[in-house]
Protein backbone atom coordinates (compact mmCIF):
# COMPACT_ATOMS: atom_id res chain seq x y z
CA UNK A 1 0.00 0.00 0.00
CA UNK A 2 2.87 2.44 1.03
CA UNK A 3 4.42 1.47 -2.85
CA UNK A 4 1.23 2.42 -4.02
CA UNK A 5 1.20 5.90 -2.56
CA UNK A 6 4.49 6.68 -3.13
CA UNK A 7 4.14 5.73 -6.82
CA UNK A 8 1.16 8.01 -7.06
CA UNK A 9 2.91 11.15 -5.00
CA UNK A 10 6.08 10.57 -7.42
CA UNK A 11 3.77 11.00 -10.71
CA UNK A 12 1.96 14.23 -9.12
CA UNK A 13 5.64 15.36 -8.96
CA UNK A 14 6.67 14.31 -12.27
CA UNK A 15 3.67 15.76 -13.85
CA UNK A 16 3.81 18.99 -11.97
CA UNK A 17 7.07 19.45 -12.34
CA UNK A 18 6.45 18.80 -16.23
CA UNK A 19 3.73 21.28 -16.64
CA UNK A 20 5.68 24.48 -14.73
CA UNK A 21 8.70 23.45 -17.26
CA UNK A 22 6.01 23.67 -19.86
CA UNK A 23 5.17 27.30 -18.68
CA UNK A 24 8.55 28.43 -18.45
CA UNK A 25 9.51 27.14 -21.83
CA UNK A 26 6.60 29.18 -22.87
CA UNK A 27 8.06 32.37 -21.48
CA UNK A 28 11.16 31.51 -22.99
CA UNK A 29 10.03 31.13 -26.38
CA UNK A 30 8.23 34.48 -26.40
CA UNK A 31 10.20 36.91 -28.96
CA UNK A 32 13.03 38.40 -28.43
CA UNK A 33 13.78 42.00 -28.73
CA UNK A 34 17.26 41.66 -30.75
CA UNK A 35 19.26 40.08 -27.31
CA UNK A 36 18.86 43.94 -26.07
CA UNK A 37 17.08 45.36 -23.20
CA UNK A 38 16.41 48.67 -24.57
CA UNK A 39 16.63 48.69 -28.59
CA UNK A 40 16.08 52.43 -28.89
CA UNK A 41 19.78 53.22 -26.91
CA UNK A 42 20.89 49.58 -27.72
CA UNK A 43 20.62 49.05 -31.83
CA UNK A 44 23.35 51.23 -33.53
CA UNK A 45 21.22 51.95 -36.84
CA UNK A 46 17.71 52.49 -34.57
CA UNK A 47 20.09 55.04 -31.97
CA UNK A 48 21.38 56.75 -35.04
CA UNK A 49 18.08 57.22 -36.73
CA UNK A 50 16.09 58.09 -34.05
CA UNK A 51 18.86 60.66 -33.17
CA UNK A 52 18.07 62.17 -36.76
CA UNK A 53 14.36 62.84 -35.55
CA UNK A 54 14.43 63.41 -32.05
CA UNK A 55 13.35 67.23 -32.06
CA UNK A 56 10.69 66.29 -34.16
CA UNK A 57 7.92 66.19 -31.52
CA UNK A 58 5.75 64.10 -34.08
CA UNK A 59 7.88 61.36 -34.93
CA UNK A 60 8.28 58.29 -33.15
CA UNK A 61 9.60 54.51 -33.18
CA UNK A 62 7.47 51.56 -33.08
CA UNK A 63 8.41 47.76 -31.90
CA UNK A 64 6.35 45.04 -33.44
CA UNK A 65 6.29 41.38 -34.35
CA UNK A 66 6.12 39.87 -38.01
CA UNK A 67 6.65 36.27 -38.55
CA UNK A 68 8.29 35.55 -34.87
CA UNK A 69 10.66 37.95 -35.28
CA UNK A 70 10.85 41.71 -34.15
CA UNK A 71 10.75 44.42 -36.39
CA UNK A 72 10.97 48.60 -36.35
CA UNK A 73 9.56 50.82 -38.00
CA UNK A 74 9.35 55.37 -37.89
CA UNK A 75 5.88 57.01 -37.64
CA UNK A 76 4.95 60.70 -38.19
CA UNK A 77 1.57 61.73 -36.35
CA UNK A 78 1.78 65.50 -38.11
CA UNK A 79 -1.64 65.70 -40.02
CA UNK A 80 -0.07 67.77 -42.72
CA UNK A 81 3.19 65.42 -43.49
CA UNK A 82 3.44 62.82 -45.77
CA UNK A 83 5.83 59.82 -45.62
CA UNK A 84 6.95 56.73 -46.31
CA UNK A 85 7.82 53.89 -43.32
CA UNK A 86 10.11 51.12 -43.71
CA UNK A 87 9.76 47.94 -41.96
CA UNK A 88 13.27 47.05 -40.68
CA UNK A 89 14.83 44.37 -38.76
CA UNK A 90 17.21 43.90 -36.01
CA UNK A 91 19.96 43.83 -38.23
CA UNK A 92 18.64 46.92 -39.94
CA UNK A 93 18.01 45.67 -42.89
CA UNK A 94 14.57 47.20 -44.97
CA UNK A 95 12.18 44.32 -45.10
CA UNK A 96 9.49 46.91 -47.19
CA UNK A 97 6.85 49.45 -46.37
CA UNK A 98 4.93 49.53 -43.20
CA UNK A 99 1.51 49.76 -45.54
CA UNK A 100 2.84 46.47 -46.95
CA UNK A 101 3.17 44.39 -43.55
CA UNK A 102 0.33 46.37 -41.33
CA UNK A 103 -2.02 43.82 -40.98
CA UNK A 104 0.54 41.37 -40.29
CA UNK A 105 2.33 42.89 -37.54
CA UNK A 106 1.44 41.91 -33.74
CA UNK A 107 2.65 43.67 -30.74
CA UNK A 108 3.22 46.88 -31.70
CA UNK A 109 4.77 49.25 -29.27
CA UNK A 110 6.33 52.52 -29.05
CA UNK A 111 9.65 52.58 -28.28
CA UNK A 112 10.69 56.00 -28.64
CA UNK A 113 8.79 59.21 -28.95
CA UNK A 114 10.01 62.77 -27.80
CA UNK A 115 9.14 63.87 -24.68
CA UNK A 116 6.55 66.59 -25.65
CA UNK A 117 5.55 64.41 -28.15
CA UNK A 118 2.14 65.98 -30.14
CA UNK A 119 0.50 62.09 -31.03
CA UNK A 120 -2.29 60.78 -28.97
CA UNK A 121 -1.18 56.66 -28.39
CA UNK A 122 -4.16 55.95 -26.12
CA UNK A 123 -1.68 54.76 -23.69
Amino acid sequence: MKRLISFWGLLALIISVTFNSCDKADDNDKVDICDVSNPAEDIPWLKNAIDDVKEDEYAYYVKAVYNGATVFYYGNCNPVVDYISIVQNCDGDNLGFTNEFYDDLTDISVIWKHENSKCDFQE
